[in-house]
């Protein structure tokens, strides 16, 4: 049993942060900063604060602070990466790996019924090996396992995308629908066993029926190892802008003014605020007339002072549309996760890439 612990609610990370959270705290509920009813924190003291300064809020009972430690000395994190690959249930005295050989094999029967050539007959049994030398012979049979299920039950499967389509042994066993040596493709794009990487199977599924899939997931490794992934909707560049000049409560035309002031966009992504002004930019130049309006419009300069503070802040959160997270140990012991209230389905708190890892 812990004895009183002192803390400190917190909501962004440094003191002045204050300000972009209470316009964020606007842009999420519809309102203005103008508007005296509504939600809003009543202080700036939302922030990480230092040991130093928690100690002098807790002077009058300094133990509060100390036993902060306790709760360190409790906790076990282990940062080290380790094997969280799901494990595919096995029959009593086999092994995920001689599995996974087996069904190649009877894979390689069922797609060639008149025989395969010698080539087929190398290339399948090299990939076997690097399958079997990577660890990865459990993620194979769990792909091709939910594969197979949903094509038993009519949902549509696409044929197989991206560099997957390279494994002839992802075409034994189901995963693929082409042959990769009759069209030239190249297994090691997929797994090479000189760079040690996740393989990336791309599978499409029916959209209508996607939920059932992953339904069939949940029910048999398990509800406490299988989550979907979490999104995180960031307030970009322009729309920093626009969000900003609303909640000052402006007209949308001074928005409207400075994003059209905006260099355009590259391969689909908007120049960073702070290198509209900063001379060292790659794209300063481009900026001229962006830098001419907040420099003599003062009502200019007030929003994008404050789109600073809100861009790449998160604005709201969603679900991953095909974005499913499966571990051999119950995702609580690994990352954090969420129950959506809606319909009690586990989301996952972080996104795809840190997941990934």
């Amino acid at each position: 049993q812990l004895p009183l612990v002192g803390t400190n609610d917190l909501h962004y990370t440094e003191k002045e942060d204050s300000v972009a959270h209470d316009a964020l705290l606007c842009v999420q509920v519809g309102s203005n900063l103008d508007d005296p009813n509504r939600f809003k924190f009543q202080s700036e003291e939302y922030y990480l604060k230092s040991s130093k300064q928690m100690r002098e809020l807790f002077a009058e009972i300094p133990e509060a602070a100390d036993n902060t430690l306790l709760i360190a000395e409790r906790s076990e994190i282990d940062f080290s990466k380790r094997d969280l690959m799901p494990r595919f249930p096995v029959p009593e005295g086999q092994t995920e790996a001689g599995l996974l050989e087996k069904e190649v094999w009877d894979g390689m029967n069922t797609r060639f019924p008149d025989g395969y050539s010698d080539e087929h007959k190398r290339q399948a049994a090299y990939e076997i090996d690097v399958i079997k030398s990577m660890g990865f012979p459990g993620y194979f049979l769990v792909v091709s396992d939910f594969i197979r299920w949903a094509r038993a039950q009519g949902i549509r499967v696409g044929p197989g995308r991206g560099s997957a389509a390279g494994s002839l042994a992802s075409y034994a066993l189901g995963i693929t629908e082409l042959d990769p040596l009759k069209h030239d493709l190249i297994f090691e794009r997929f797994l090479n066993p000189e760079r040690l990487s996740m393989p990336d199977i791309d599978v499409d599924f029916d959209d209508r029926r996607r939920s059932e899939v992953i339904k069939y997931v949940t029910q048999k490794y398990g509800d406490d190892r299988v989550a979907q992934i979490v999104t995180f909707g960031t307030i970009k560049a322009k729309q920093a802008l626009k969000d900003a000049s609303r909640v000052m409560a402006l007209p949308y035309s001074v928005g409207e003014r400075l994003t059209k002031a905006m260099p355009p966009m590259v391969l689909g992504r908007d120049i960073a605020l702070n290198d509209l002004v900063d001379p060292d930019s790659e794209r300063y130049s481009e900026a001229a007339e962006f830098r001419e309006i907040i420099e003599t419009d003062p009502q200019s300069q007030e929003v994008f002072k404050l789109a600073k503070g809100l861009e790449s802040l998160k604005r709201q959160w969603g679900v991953h549309a095909a974005g499913v997270i499966m571990s051999a140990e119950p995702l609580m012991d690994v990352i954090p996760i969420m129950k959506r209230e809606e319909d009690g389905a586990i989301i996952t708190q972080f996104d795809q890439p840190p997941c990934e890892e």
